[in-house]
């Protein structure tokens, strides 16, 4: 085979083929789907590694996935930028990314037309969380520089626009920003990285909606940004908190559409041109153009490891209730998910925000969980027998130090979950007298469980606190939390 090592020598019409070489994981010509929500260490190094590595995408689907890897980078390939991250959705990676460099007190730039979406998050949304924002004409770049501040952070940039059809001028915008230390997000969607590359007129960060011209087929949602390698690993580490994840199958629907992106553009390209030199001659067109309620204190409940068959929270009183679906709905570690429950009114009121947030259910992944969840109860009845017997036989164990299970009577809040709780679930942890290096052995000798991230599902799954988290937080922030090295 010729060797594509030097893959920018290439057209854009051939890099958008082969960009992604070498990701290929067994025989097949066409990318495999990667539906797997976790996947298993060789070893404890290796689930050390793949848990604390930024972008890694064998280790958790939060964390990243190969179909999703793919995609990305092509993508960042097509756009000449360093790295790059798959979304749910194109909200889901801007509000990723302005959550990722804004915080209460910065200032942010954006202009007076955006895509909706964009338009409501930084003039109505980031201010509620006390980010200062200013929209300016992009047709000016003299309002750009007059809108800086000394606490802006970021401007915020699209062009062409929709609809007005407004052209940003991306290097002048950028040169003022980068001579002020400022970082620039440009959302390339309409134009496409066929007719435009923003991150060559300086742009630091370039978003895509790849449900449009991207996927290009009406079948799909998804989005994605392209930075540097060290922007986008604070994307991703940020990211783990916003939970915009792509599906599997949506992302290797993007990475099929891509494949002919160029040739579809240039038609495109020239559908357009005809239609609007059509338009701007007939005598019945004007013109053409072309290129917050507070209602006191809420309270919200992650039932997640109890599930709705162990308790129910609205019982208790609590208004809203979140489940990851990934857990014990879904049941099979075969799927990304999440859900809300809440009155009408709370769930309009979500509703309209998730509309900024992006963080979509691909109707796969929802199906998985729809089918996981018509067995439930009675998964959820075993693994209770399950949790009880570990639990009572961990606790007589000499080599064990502590048990927290709150089925046992020793458990400080017993009388509590028996109070609320029906069962008491599959999820259990135990620490172990050797510490460390003896947690570790202890995960090596299993023979059936497996090393991996996640629970709920079918099989047994166990992992070292220590390392897992250990990874992601300081060693205060572990110790904080009451985590031992011998936790299991």
């Amino acid at each position: 085979m010729t060797d594509t090592n030097d893959i920018n020598q290439y057209a854009a019409a051939t890099r958008l083929l082969y960009a992604d070489q070498g990701l290929s994981d067994d025989w097949s010509s066409s990318p495999p789907i990667h539906q797997s929500v976790s996947g298993i260490a060789a070893d404890a190094e290796e689930f050390a590694e793949i848990s604390s590595t930024p972008l890694e995408e064998r280790f958790y689907a939060r964390h990243g996935n190969p179909t999703s890897a793919r995609l990305a980078k092509v993508i960042a390939n097509l756009e000449g930028g360093e790295s790059g991250i798959a979304f749910a959705a194109g909200m889901g990676a801007t509000t990723t990314a302005l959550m990722t460099f804004l915080k209460a007190g910065d200032h942010v730039i954006g202009q007076n037309n955006h895509y909706m979406g964009t338009t409501k998050m930084v003039s109505q949304v980031l201010p509620t969380f006390g980010v200062e924002s200013t929209l300016v004409d992009q047709r000016s770049v003299q309002a750009f520089e007059e809108a800086i501040r000394p606490n802006t952070r970021l401007i915020v940039l699209e062009t062409p626009v929709n609809p007005m059809m407004y052209i940003t001028d991306l290097k002048a915008v950028c040169d003022i920003a980068k001579s002020k230390g400022i970082l620039t997000f440009c959302d390339n969607t309409f134009a496409t990285p066929i007719n435009q590359r923003p991150m060559e007129q300086g742009v630091d960060i370039v978003m895509h909606s790849t449900t449009k011209y991207i996927g290009g087929h009406h079948d799909l949602l998804g989005g994605s940004l392209t930075a540097s390698q060290e922007l986008c690993e604070r994307i991703w580490n940020m990211s783990m908190n916003i939970g915009a994840i792509p599906a599997p199958f949506n992302s290797w629907l993007a990475l099929r559409g891509i494949r002919t992106l160029a040739l579809r553009v240039k038609q495109q390209n020239a559908n357009g041109q005809a239609v609007a030199e059509f338009m701007e001659n007939h005598s019945a067109v004007n013109q053409v153009f072309y290129p917050g309620l507070t209602i006191g204190i809420l309270t919200f409940c992650d039932n997640t490891f109890a599930t709705p068959i162990n308790q129910r929270p609205m019982e208790q009183g609590v208004d809203i209730v979140m489940h990851s679906t990934t857990k014990y709905i879904g049941g099979h570690h075969d799927l990304l998910g999440g859900s809300l429950t809440a009155s009408q009114e709370l769930c309009e009121r979500i509703w309209n925000m998730s509309m900024n947030i992006g963080a979509i259910p691909a109707p796969f992944n929802s199906w998985l969980a729809l089918r996981g969840i018509r067995t439930l109860a009675l998964r959820v009845k075993q693994q209770n027998a399950n949790g009880q017997a570990v639990a009572e036989f961990m606790e007589n164990h000499s080599a064990v130090n502590q048990v927290f299970y709150p089925g046992l009577k020793s458990h400080p809040q017993h009388d509590l979950a028996t109070k609320q709780m029906s069962g008491f679930g599959g999820l259990l942890t135990f620490d172990l007298t050797g510490g460390y290096d003896t947690a570790r052995t202890f995960i090596e000798k299993l023979k059936l469980a497996r090393n991996a991230p996640s629970l709920g599902g079918v099989h047994t799954v166990v992992a070292q606190p220590a390392v897992m988290f250990g990874g992601r937080l300081t060693k205060d922030l572990v110790k904080k939390q009451g985590m031992t090295p011998g936790m299991i």
